[in-house]
């Protein structure tokens, strides 16, 4: 079917789309137009016991938020009254004071905060719609918090990747391991399952053959929130496994230049500026600029690329706007241009003595609003909008496949929230939203198609009693491609005592079928034949988590499990007397895919120490697309156990010493005649940081020091093609070896 003719089969949903946006197009000036109360200034000092200014506090009122700055001073423009504000920061109490507001006048309140050994509790997370306190909300939401992220700054400048891996719960997994594609798993499912977002929005793709996360630098993040466990009654399709929520820093005026060289002769430039717009009112921008090279490298020197070389430039631009009546908008764009190369490397060969070419390059480039206008106290209406275009061309044995994504999003919805929070508050959420995907696969013409995904949902946070709260949420989509999808989620939080709560959430959720997976990213799609009469994935999941303060030690424990019905699978066709003819097929597996594990995570605290160990044991199943019906095997690439112990030495004016030890156990293997299961492997980094001044960090970072290498173990690259003709065995220990990269990281006055 032509792309025009399958537009015009859902072009009522596409009207209904660009109606939408349209819509959208006037929040700014709603937000502007808006009649704005009398208003004061309140200066807010926060400071420790000892009397030492605390920067990076937050200081927050019923309607606004503000950051004290390095004299621990943060500034709101409030309605002219009183007002209780709530002040927090990581490692301390979080405390609460009174302050009365005179119109066109400027007054002061002075707050004192202690010291406590409970982390993240006073944050206010995001990803759950209703903005609560992260312990106060029945989901389960895990967060990065910013001195974790701008850590990981200095280790990775050019990735996300780093950075992830301080979520308790994901594995980063290598999908093409001669182009270093990667994905997040969350709780063994594979990485198609999990959505990011950047801001709550859908700005880079849902597809494994999409944006990487290694084309993500984090330079401009403030945190990262993360939703484990099915949530599509929240985030609708592709979210089976989890969301993954990338939250921008707050625009405080800032300057900051990194520049990092590595020992496998990659470099990275990035530059970060924020800071409030010269004569005006409430607005603020955000610019982040990175040019990222790596060289190509045969470190083994057979002839084949064990990591990749790339060009990258990445540009994103933000502004912000708020007022003193809780309204807020941010706009966002963002580009990313990369060539990628692989394969064979110059002069070398396949075992069958033959080139091998693999490439891919990247034209990408999105747009984003995510605003919010207070209509009353305690009424919130919200709208989210993005748009995605990207052009790629793979080149895989020599054979190009140029393919187009545009896609879009719309969402509108009602929120309503307490005036005053108490335990008794109840707030709820409802909206409605579309999601519009065009794909063109240029040269396999046969996977074009158009799609649309309208849907409405509905969440109500409750508290039953003072130690008991739930949030139900429900969701209905509808698909051209499914039908109508239910997707359904309880969560219950229960005090059980003034330090330790616990959690039971469950779900279900669904994913539309598609030929874009993780195995042919690696092959491409001219040996996919055309999709048959494919079913939607069904997921059901449910999770128990308990977390409790010893003292100076937090524990948090994870029992979780999960179902996948129909999960899609590639499976070999017979041979054909045409050599043209497709030699793989996407199927419904015909038993489910069961995943069930457990997660504990320790911390512990005691300035200037911070120690955090993990320990995470996954068991997943699915059914063999090779063998017979009944047959089922391990999902390939799930280690059963795996542990971390990471430890930091931090003085805030001197720098810092971080020790990072991880065991990963033995995994299933699936594509690798060499094995079937890999051997367990440890790896080993350090990260030290010296501050020079208040202007400059040195950083000096070694990963992966035991120089684990899957060419230690095993060839990379297999003695005759495999499943779709791919020449290389599954990725399941570190390519590259050991690394050392240097660099400084300038703030600039």
């Amino acid at each position: 079917m032509c792309e025009a003719c399958s537009f015009s089969k859902v072009s009522p949903w596409m009207r209904v789309f660009s109606l939408i946006v349209s819509c959208g197009s006037f929040l700014p000036a709603l937000l502007l137009c808006q009649n704005v109360p009398p208003t004061g200034v309140l200066v807010a000092t926060v400071r420790d016991e000892s009397g030492a200014s605390l920067p990076e506090a937050e200081v927050r009122s019923e309607s606004q938020a503000a950051q004290t700055d390095a004299r621990g001073m943060a500034r709101l423009t409030l309605p002219a009254g009183g007002h209780l504000l709530t002040v927090a920061r990581i490692g301390f109490r979080p405390a609460t004071a009174r302050a009365d507001v005179i119109a066109a006048h400027e007054a002061r309140v002075a707050v004192t905060l202690e010291p406590t050994p409970y982390l993240l509790d006073s944050v206010t997370v995001v990803s759950t719609r209703t903005g609560s306190h992260l312990e106060d909300t029945p989901l389960k939401v895990d967060v990065v918090a910013p001195e974790d992220v701008s850590e990981k700054v200095q280790s990775a400048p050019g990735t996300i990747v780093a950075v992830l891996r301080e979520a308790s719960g994901l594995r980063i997994q290598a999908t093409a391991p001669s182009l270093g594609g990667a994905a997040v798993r969350i709780q063994g499912l594979r990485g198609r399952y999990t959505q990011i977002l950047s801001d709550g929005l859908p700005l880079y793709g849902t597809a494994a053959g999409e944006l990487s996360l290694l084309q993500i630098p984090p330079l401009d993040l403030g945190r990262v929130e993360v939703i484990r466990g099915v949530a599509s009654a929240l985030y609708g399709a592709q979210a089976l496994g989890g969301v993954v929520n990338l939250i921008s820093r707050d625009p405080v005026r800032r300057h900051e230049v990194l520049v990092d060289q590595a020992s496998r002769d990659a470099s990275d430039l990035v530059g970060f500026a924020a800071g409030p717009l010269a004569n005006t009112s409430g607005w603020a921008y955000s610019v982040l600029g990175g040019a990222h090279r790596q060289h190509r490298q045969d470190l083994d020197h057979d002839g084949w690329t064990d990591l990749a070389g790339y060009r990258r430039l990445t540009l994103r631009p933000r502004l912000f706007w708020s007022d003193p009546g809780g309204s807020s908008l941010l706009l966002t764009a963002g580009t990313t241009l990369e060539n990628r190369e692989g394969g064979t490397v110059p002069g070398g060969t396949t075992p069958a003595g033959t080139e091998f070419l693999e490439a891919v390059d990247t034209r990408h480039v999105d747009l984003g609003v995510n605003g919010r206008r207070t209509l009353a106290p305690g009424w919130t209406l919200s709208l989210r909008g993005a748009a995605l275009h990207e052009f790629q061309r793979h080149i895989v044995g020599g054979v190009a496949e140029r393919d187009r994504v545009r896609s879009g999003f719309a969402e509108v919805a009602v929120v309503r929230t307490a005036v005053t929070p108490t335990w008794k508050s109840a707030s709820w959420v409802m909206g409605v939203g579309l999601t519009a995907e065009g794909f063109r696969a240029i040269d396999v013409p046969r996977f074009d198609r158009t799609t649309a995904t309208p849907g409405a949902f509905v969440q109500y946070d409750r508290p039953l009693t003072a130690w008991l709260r739930t949030s139900t949420s429900l969701r209905v989509d509808y698909s051209d491609l499914v039908g109508t999808i239910l997707s359904p989620r309880l969560s219950a939080l229960a005090r059980v005592s003034p330090n330790w709560s616990a959690r039971l959430s469950g779900g279900t959720g669904f994913a539309a079928p598609t030929p874009r997976l993780e195995e042919t990213a690696i092959t491409g799609l001219h040996v996919v034949a055309p999709l048959g009469e494919l079913v939607p994935e069904r997921a059901r999941g449910a999770s128990l988590d308990l977390t409790g303060h010893l003292g100076a030690f937090k524990v948090d424990g994870t029992l979780f499990g999960s179902v996948i019905d129909h999960a899609l699978q590639v499976a070999p066709i017979p041979p054909s007397a045409d050599p043209s003819s497709p030699i793989l097929r996407v199927v419904n597996a015909l038993t489910p895919t069961r995943t069930w594990g457990a997660e504990l995570l320790a911390r512990w605290r005691h300035a200037p120490f911070l120690v955090t160990g993990t320990y995470s044991y996954t068991h997943a199943t699915e059914a063999d697309p090779e063998g017979a019906p009944a047959t089922r095997r391990t999902v390939p690439l799930t280690p059963t156990h795996t542990l971390s112990f990471d430890a930091i030495v931090e003085e805030e004016e001197e720098g810092q010493v971080a020790v990072e030890l991880s065991y990963v156990g033995q995994q299933a293997l699936g594509e690798d005649p060499y094995r079937r299961t890999s051997r367990p492997y440890v790896l080993l980094g350090v990260l030290a940081m010296k501050r020079m001044g208040p202007w400059a960090t040195l950083f000096l970072n070694g990963e992966n020091l035991l120089d684990i290498r899957l060419s230690h173990y095993e060839p990379l690259v297999r003695p005759q093609p495999g499943l779709g003709g791919r020449w290389t065995v599954d990725a399941w220990a570190p390519l590259e070896g050991r690394v050392v990269n240097a660099g400084v990281r300038l703030t600039i006055p």
